[in-house]
């Protein structure tokens, strides 16, 4: 599966700012631009992080020697400067940061591992070496394929159940509407505060109904195997619960869902999950029955899966 990057720049936009995305093609494709494209349009500050070039104590920050009150001495770190972090939070104010990991895999593992806890969890759960990564930032990250020979190392498994991925391919329409008015410059989107605000607020409602029933229809929470870049898990189980929230909030169509899918549970899973979706426009009236109406119900199981698991 693949999408264009005008709709893998949609999915960047409006996805839950906990999450982050990683968008894979061949070279030279224009998911870079892509990114600076979204930053525009969520009125953000774009900050490309060139991983390839840094070894690992750059990613954690220089150690020094510190005497401890016990006449001890210690060794400290040096807070790294390529990221935004907490202890500078005045730079940044209020504004939203997207920092964008250009050619991830290109980076030397020691520096993907220090890199890549910075990318999860809200607050004081981010963070690179010692240091809280600044609040307000959200993280993408863009690479190439095993296959494309690009000099990427593949990440490892526990990488993967963190990221969501998006592969995206040029499309003929975008590239000539970008050339005639300007790869990297659109407005900020009317409305983006307040469309922001209604992805956050339905994000916290937790993992939507429908994804339950899902699991308990399917008998499955765990398909791991190292032979597939993402797959079915706990954790990737709950990111997709993000991204369902966020895209109703924002209305995204099913392409941008079943793209981050495929990116966040696997192909398999998600083509199975994509048809359970769809029954949703089945579904009976659930605030009637809650009212004790007469409401007829649906025959098929997993629509019963989904009007049971809503009722609890």
């Amino acid at each position: 599966m693949s999408i264009s990057l005008r709709k893998a720049e949609d999915i960047i936009v409006h996805a839950p700012e906990q999450d982050c995305i990683v968008v894979v093609s061949p070279p030279g494709t224009g998911k870079s631009s892509a990114a600076v494209r979204a930053a525009r349009r969520m009125g953000a500050h774009y900050l490309p992080v060139y991983a390839a070039t840094m070894e690992a104590v750059d990613a954690r920050g220089l150690p020094l020697v510190d005497k401890h009150e016990s006449g001890q001495h210690m060794v400290k770190w040096a807070a790294p400067s390529f990221l935004p972090l907490e202890l500078e939070r005045e730079r940044y104010g209020n504004q939203q940061v997207l920092v964008n990991f250009d050619d991830w895999f290109q980076a030397p593992p020691p520096v993907l591992r220090a890199t890549v806890r910075s990318i999860y969890g809200d607050g004081s759960e981010r963070r690179i070496g010692d240091f809280p990564v600044f609040k307000n930032t959200r993280f993408i990250a863009t690479g190439n394929r095993e296959q494309d020979r690009a000099g990427v190392y593949r990440p490892e498994t526990y990488v993967n159940d963190r990221i969501t991925y998006l592969d995206v391919e040029p499309d003929v329409d975008d590239w000539v509407s970008g050339a005639i008015g300007g790869f990297a410059q659109p407005s900020p989107d009317q409305g983006y505060v307040d469309i922001r605000a209604k992805i956050n607020q339905a994000v916290s409602l937790g993992i939507p109904d429908e994804l339950i029933a899902y699991v308990k229809w399917s008998k499955q929470v765990y398909d791991f195997s190292t032979e597939t870049r993402s797959f079915l898990s706990p954790r990737s189980i709950e990111r997709l619960g993000r991204f369902i929230r966020a895209f109703d909030a924002a209305q995204l169509g099913p392409e941008c869902l079943a793209e981050v899918a495929n990116g966040t549970i696997g192909e398999a899973q998600a083509v199975k999950f994509m048809a359970f979706h769809k029954l949703r426009a089945e579904l009976p009236d659930i605030e009637g029955i809650l009212r004790g109406e007469d409401v007829k119900l649906p025959t098929k199981t997993e629509i019963l899966y989904i009007v049971c698991t809503t009722l609890i």
